[in-house]
């Protein structure tokens, strides 16, 4: 009867949806204190930002292990292994006392993510037919989204009301829920053998096309951008004096809007691939505009504004290129290709982790803000001039 159960789109979904929101409200009460935790050490900007970007170059290195795996063998594992990960690095986190066991557990986060971000939606897009896979990818999203919306509110009114080692302590519990989940998953007969039929065929330089290298460019600056944005803000807002519930409140209106737009993606998104490409190329556009608008106005409540851009932009954005990518590639070497896609978030976030971190020590942070915002111009002209050479689908 379970196996039957599974055999249900809606069940599949579901299944990606709980193990994806299980992971990412962990995931988001501890990143949304760590900058904040890490500055309250006495830790200055730029030593702080390389604890932040640290775990975006370790996830780089070890990303092509869980792609690989992932496909001969299955995304339910490498979930799995995430989520223990995760669950060390929250510990380690919550007795971190100075700069070295900070940078531990950021690079513990950065094994976790590598392990679980792309099996997870490469799950998503293996476990129902081809016609279903925008709409499992726009759940997929919606479940980052809601993890995004209340593990900033969780975390940060646990550091003002609590401590930051119960926030933390929180969180390992849901990651170690979520690697418990994963590899049940994983120890299903009809699951692994799923996953096995789609692995008999396919490799790296099938998996690395040209639409693929293409939103691996974009997902560099994208990446840049938005960990940036999550790291930056962060830090900017504790200088500012203000609590760190304030900063989780304004991460939860932006998973907010993202998570309203994802739940209804799919109607919009479709199949089209030139369509897709159009959303993908004005959402890099209104993110862009929304980074220029924060050097501006990033004083509470006017942050709200550039926030706004960024739901708006993100909202459609990550389910429009993920959808892209899988319509561009097998089945058999999906895991590989949302690795390298999500490379190029990782190269992103450790670049513009360290070098607009020392570039807001030493400019200030609206002018990080505004760069960010100028980068992000190209991705849309890149989108935009590739367009031509989409066939319709």
């Amino acid at each position: 009867m379970a196996s039957q159960s599974f055999n249900i789109p809606r069940t599949r979904i579901l299944i990606v949806v709980l193990t994806t929101l299980l992971y990412f409200l962990s995931m988001n009460i501890s990143i949304s204190i760590v900058v904040r935790y890490s500055r309250e050490l006495g830790i200055n900007i730029s030593n702080t930002s390389i604890i932040w970007a640290v775990t975006f170059l370790i996830s780089a290195i070890f990303r092509p292990i869980s792609g690989h795996y992932g496909d001969k063998v299955s995304s339910f594992l490498m979930m799995s292994i995430g989520g223990m990960f995760l669950t060390l690095a929250n510990v380690v986190y919550m007795l971190s006392k100075d700069f070295t066991s900070l940078l531990l557990g950021r690079v513990l986060n950065g094994i976790a993510s590598a392990m679980f971000i792309a099996p997870s939606i490469a799950a998503a897009t293996l476990v129902v037919s081809e016609d279903l896979i925008g709409r499992s990818l726009s759940y997929r999203s919606a479940a980052v989204s809601f993890g995004a919306l209340i593990g900033p509110v969780i975390g940060g009114y646990l550091v003002d009301y609590i401590s930051y080692s119960v926030a933390f302590a929180l969180a390992a519990v849901l990651s170690a829920l979520n690697a418990i989940v994963c590899a049940l998953l994983y120890t299903r007969p009809d699951i692994t053998a799923q996953f096995q039929r789609e692995s008999e065929k396919g490799s790296w330089k099938d998996a690395m096309n040209l639409t693929v290298i293409l939103f691996t460019a974009t997902s560099l600056i994208g990446g840049l951008s938005f960990f940036t944005f999550r790291s930056l803000l962060q830090s900017h807002y504790r200088d500012l004096g203000y609590p760190s519930s304030l900063y989780g409140i304004l991460m939860a209106c932006f998973a907010a809007i993202t998570m309203i737009l994802r739940l209804t993606s799919h109607r919009m998104i479709g199949s089209n691939l030139r369509r897709l490409f159009l959303i993908s190329a004005t959402c890099y556009f209104i993110v862009g505009l929304g980074s220029i608008v924060l050097s501006k106005a990033y004083v509470y409540p006017w942050t709200f504004i550039p926030v706004a851009f960024y739901g708006l932009g993100f909202g459609l954005l990550v389910p429009a290129v993920q959808s892209i990518i899988s319509l561009s590639t097998m089945k058999s070497v999906r895991n590989r290709a949302m690795t390298v896609y999500s490379i190029g978030y990782d190269i992103g976030g450790f670049v513009g982790g360290i070098v607009l971190g020392h570039v807001a020590q030493t400019f200030g942070y609206s002018f990080s803000y505004a760069i960010i915002g100028l980068l992000l111009m190209i991705n849309p002209i890149l989108v935009l001039m590739s367009t031509n050479r989409v066939s319709n689908k």
